[in-house]
């Protein structure tokens, strides 16, 4: 098991959706969705020798004056778990 912080501007984001992208050794690919908790962790359950991608996404308004409506924060890791 593993336990993976997610932080923006060094604080702890609470109730974020992570997308966790898992492929196994033939290449299968399965995607689920964690949400982190109150502490801006969550936990994830590895199986040898698969590779994952955690992606997470965060909104915030635009600065007045410009065409945007938001602004996109975005994080990713990716790692592979021993055999």
């Amino acid at each position: 098991e593993m336990q993976v912080e997610l932080r923006l501007d060094q604080t702890l984001q609470s109730a974020v959706k992570v997308t966790v992208f898992q492929k196994s050794r033939t290449d299968d690919v399965t995607v689920s969705h964690l949400w982190t908790n109150a502490e801006g962790r969550i936990s994830l359950r590895l199986s040898p020798g698969h590779r994952y991608l955690l992606d997470a996404v965060a909104f915030a308004a635009a600065p007045e004056g410009g065409d945007a409506v938001w602004r996109t924060y975005w994080a990713s890791l990716t790692f592979a778990a021993p055999e």
